[in-house]
């Protein structure tokens, strides 16, 4: 079973991923909207992405607005920091 850690990341990817996808990136060599994403997010929820078209194989620029999942990460960060607190005190 996947770590909590590894749970979270996955999540933010998923969010990564449908975010990039509402993007409708277009290959500019052959045109196609057919591409695949590589995201690398960091330990502080910070990310970057490629594409690639898959018809074709030329890189895409893509962009992530990591701001929100940033966000959401330093809050699930404070709550396990506060329940590690809480197990503390038992």
């Amino acid at each position: 079973m996947p770590s909590f850690s590894d749970q979270v990341i996955g999540s933010v990817e998923e969010a990564y991923e449908e975010q990039l996808d509402e993007q409708d990136h277009e290959c500019e060599n052959c045109g196609s909207t057919d591409i695949e994403y590589t995201i690398n997010i960091s330990r502080d929820g910070s990310a970057d992405g490629e594409g690639e078209c898959t018809a074709c194989g030329e890189q895409v620029e893509v962009e992530i607005d990591d701001d929100d999942a940033r966000g959401e990460l330093r809050a699930i960060q404070d709550q396990i920091e506060s329940l590690e607190d809480t197990l503390d005190d038992f």
